[in-house]
């Protein structure tokens, strides 16, 4: 995958030319389908289904440059990060060197093996066997969230534990982080109608625990939670996303922002969204960027 300047249409009414200056107006060249070859279309949509299952269906974006650098780290991956079967894939050579590598660990240490444990994985499986099931976190006792799509093809925040399997925990959300007590944070979405052909969708955050159930936090997004309950992520108020921190029961708001993890100290790190930089937000309020510097709000 490289950079994209053409976009492959198919011939057919519903790709009028309005379509045609649409796509022109992003900077794009307009390619055409052959007549009555709707096999032509496959790998286009191979492609656009693999972008959604392994990426975009976990990703609650908030604006068109987050799409574009999630989208970009993805694309990494999917040309470097994993095997191909195309002659010039360079993953072909880098996959050939790592089994050799490891044929030579195994032959070389055939008998430290042979006195040592072997670590094995475990195969936890899909919820409801519909695929497409993706653990986010993990906490001491083995129990592990995500987000995952339900034989009714519904997006949801998933629990699994060894002895109960899969426990859906929301609707249209996924599931971000989970504590030593066994708290769970995730993001939902909800999308309604506006117009004959258009609709709404707003981003709101959760909090689920064994006692409580599900408990919604209206405009704030947790993506992280530590042991003591405190929280890390973001808040949407009146259309402005901000960092948003929940500590001690108290909400604290910051400039724009998005915070991925938090310590038992409170303290969270994340990234800015104007920038791109890397933050530090101590739980002190100040806040140290990627280069040492120190903001205050």
């Amino acid at each position: 995958m490289n950079r994209i300047d053409s976009s492959c249409t198919i011939t057919d009414s519903i790709c009028s030319e309005g379509v045609d200056r649409a796509i022109a107006a992003m900077g794009l060249t307009v390619v055409k389908t052959p007549v009555r070859t709707p096999q032509a279309n496959a790998f286009c949509e191979l492609l656009i289904g693999t972008i959604r299952r392994e990426c975009l269906d976990f990703v609650i974006p908030l604006s068109e440059r987050q799409v574009r650098s999630v989208l970009a780290e993805w694309v990494a991956h999917y040309n470097r990060g994993r095997p191909h079967t195309t002659k010039e894939c360079p993953m072909r050579s880098t996959l050939c060197a790592w089994l050799a590598l490891v044929s030579l660990a195994t032959s070389s240490l055939a008998d430290e093996s042979s006195r040592k444990p072997t670590i094995t994985g475990e195969r936890i499986g899909s919820l409801d066997n519909a695929g497409n099931t993706v653990p986010q976190a993990i906490d001491n006792r083995g129990q592990v969230v995500g987000g995952a799509r339900n034989a009714a093809g519904i997006p949801v925040a998933f629990l699994w534990t060894r002895r109960d399997g899969f426990q859906q925990l929301a609707e249209n959300a996924g599931a971000t982080d989970i504590n030593e007590r066994g708290d769970v944070t995730g993001g939902r979405t909800f999308c309604f109608p506006v117009g004959e052909d258009e609709e709404h969708c707003e981003v709101s955050g959760f909090v689920w625990t064994k006692r409580d159930g599900v408990r919604d936090l209206a405009n704030f997004v947790p993506f992280a939670i530590n042991d003591h309950g405190d929280m890390a992520g973001f808040c949407d108020i009146s259309g402005n996303f901000c960092t948003c921190v929940i500590r001690d029961g108290g909400l604290s708001v910051g400039e724009g922002s998005q915070l991925y993890g938090i310590n038992r100290r409170g303290d969270a790190v994340g990234q800015s969204f104007e920038t791109g930089d890397a933050i530090l937000w101590r739980s002190d309020g100040s806040v140290t960027t990627a280069d040492g510097k120190n903001l205050h709000w």
